[in-house]
């Protein structure tokens, strides 16, 4: 099941993620939601990117047949690293393999 990494702009949000999940033709579900939004990471360096991103993320409800398959994070950019592990970290709390 692949997973989108939600944008953190609530207008004229990122489309990539959902775009990439839906035109792989696999499984997805929406599973996380964003709590708060941070704040511009190009300016940033490593460090501040990772203590940026830090329980930005929640998982959705669960069904307990969702719950049993393998989820993959999709994400249109990867530099540190630091959004993608806190969004596995989010699903992983609430019961969900990443894989």
């Amino acid at each position: 099941m692949l997973v989108p990494i939600p944008s953190w702009k609530r207008q004229r949000s990122n489309p990539l993620p959902q775009r990439i999940t839906h035109g792989l033709g696999r499984p997805t579900a929406e599973l996380l939601q964003r709590n708060r939004a941070g704040l511009s990471r190009h300016p940033l360096n490593k460090r501040q990117r990772q203590t940026n991103i830090i329980v930005a993320f929640q998982a959705c409800p669960l069904d307990k047949q969702r719950s049993h398959s393998s989820a993959w994070l999709v994400d249109d950019i990867l530099t540190t690293g630091s959004t993608v592990l806190n969004a596995r970290q989010a699903l992983e709390d609430a019961g969900q393999h990443v894989d």
